[in-house]
């Protein structure tokens, strides 16, 4: 059996895989990480019987996210994983893999999404000044899906990568369609308003990590949205 675990929710993605990695008790259990792209090496861990003549559990690591533009490999190693459907493989991706490659795992394995909700996207997209209104109705929705932790994270990146697409070209890490999304939401700040928001990102991060403040994080957020209307 071929499980592929995947999704934009690293961490409930990981917890499932340590989960999996727990109940391997009575096979032996072979770690690929992605960093391998000689087939014959992982042929030669699908194929090689154990020591101990148990069952086999092998898992790969960051495959398809370390190879994405390597095509014609991702291709080898689909044909490898099809024609090992036999044995117990998890396949593991820090990110969401494309959907060429769900739809063919899907044709003869087991996919598990790990995701964040849309509404979380949706909100940093809307991330723009005199936007308060429908980003705190967005931030709502979300905080009731997601620790607020976690969003306050996510905004404080996106700040950031707002302001380098202002100034930079594409880093080799943000996929093309990611970049023209920031770059087009970046086109409604001025550089000025950007830095504004950033300082005052971590002014806030400051006072909640010293103390100074009553707020909680979910009040910190907000009161960060609600400045986009001053912006």
């Amino acid at each position: 059996m071929v499980t592929l675990i995947h999704g934009t929710d690293t961490e409930k993605s990981r917890q499932e895989l340590m989960r999996l990695k727990s109940d391997v008790t009575e096979s032996e259990l072979r770690i690929i990480t992605g960093k391998h792209d000689d087939m014959s090496d992982i042929l030669t861990a699908f194929e090689s019987h154990s020591l101990f003549e148990t069952q086999t559990t092998i898992i790969i690591e960051e495959f398809f996210t370390l190879h994405a533009k390597k095509l014609s490999l991702s291709k080898e190693f689909l044909k490898v994983l099809q024609t090992h459907t036999d044995g117990n493989i998890i396949v593991w991706e820090s990110k969401e893999v494309s959907k060429t490659i769900l739809a063919k795992i899907q044709e003869f394995g087991t996919v598990k999404t790990f995701s964040f909700p849309k509404t979380l996207f949706l909100c940093l997209d809307a991330v723009k000044p005199k936007n308060a209104a429908i980003v705190l109705k967005l931030v709502g929705e979300t905080l009731m899906l997601e620790p607020a932790e976690l969003f306050w994270y996510l905004l404080g990146m996106r700040i950031r990568q707002l302001i380098i697409a202002q100034g930079t070209e594409k880093p080799e890490s943000i996929q093309t369609w990611q970049w023209t999304r920031l770059t087009n939401q970046s086109r409604s700040f001025t550089m000025k308003q950007l830095l504004i928001l950033h300082e005052s990102y971590y002014q806030e991060e400051y006072r909640m990590k010293s103390g100074s403040v009553p707020w909680d994080m979910k009040q910190c957020i907000e009161r960060l949205c609600i400045m986009l209307n001053s912006l």
